[in-house]
C-alpha cells in the first residue's frame, strides 16, 4: 500500500504513487518538513479501508463456504432419511403381509433384517450429523485463523 501527499497536502492514490516509484531519480538528503502528521492520517484512513475490504472478502468467503456446507448437509441428511423411510415402509409392508402364524414365522427373518437395517440407518443419520458438525467447526476455525492475522505498517522511505 502506498501513501503520498503533495506539497499542498492533497493525497495521491495508489496508482499515482506507483507511477512515481517508476520514475528515475537520485537519492539526496532532504530536510525534514512536517507533512508527516497529515501523512499519518492518510495512512490510517487507507489502512482502515484496506482492512475493511479484506474483512468483507472474508465474510463473503465464509458465506459461500457456509452455503455450500449447508446444501451438502441437507442433501446428505435427506438421502439418509429417505433410505430410512423406505426401510420403514418395507418393514410395515412385511408385517402387514404376514396374516397367519405360518406367514408370520416365514416373514420373521425378513422383518428382523429390516429392523436391523432401520437401526443402522438411524445410526448413520446421527453419524452424518456429527460429520456435518465437524465440517462446520473446521470451516469456522479456518475463518477465525484468517481473521486473526496480524497486520503491521513500516515506514520504508520518504521521497519529495
Amino acid at each position: 500500500m502506498f501513501t503520498a501527499l503533495t506539497d499542498s497536502n492533497r493525497p495521491l492514490d495508489n496508482e499515482q504513487c506507483e507511477w512515481l516509484l517508476r520514475l528515475s531519480a537520485e537519492a539526496q538528503d532532504i530536510p525534514p518538513t512536517d507533512p508527516i502528521s497529515n501523512l499519518k492520517t492518510t495512512v490510517k484512513r487507507q489502512l482502515q479501508a484496506q482492512l475493511s475490504q479484506l474483512l468483507n472478502k472474508n465474510r463473503e468467503y465464509f458465506q459461500r463456504g457456509r452455503e455450500k456446507l449447508e446444501n451438502w448437509a441437507e442433501d446428505q441428511l435427506q438421502t439418509a432419511e429417505r433410505q430410512l423411510r423406505d426401510t420403514r415402509l418395507q418393514l410395515k409392508e412385511a408385517k402387514r403381509l404376514a396374516n397367519t402364524v405360518e406367514e408370520q414365522k416365514a416373514a420373521q427373518q425378513s422383518i428382523k433384517q429390516l429392523e436391523r437395517q432401520q437401526r443402522r440407518q438411524r445410526q448413520e443419520i446421527f453419524d452424518e450429523e456429527d460429520a456435518i458438525e465437524a465440517c462446520r467447526d473446521q470451516l469456522i476455525d479456518v475463518l477465525e485463523q484468517q481473521m486473526h492475522r496480524q497486520s503491521s505498517t513500516h515506514h520504508l522511505f520518504r521521497i519529495r
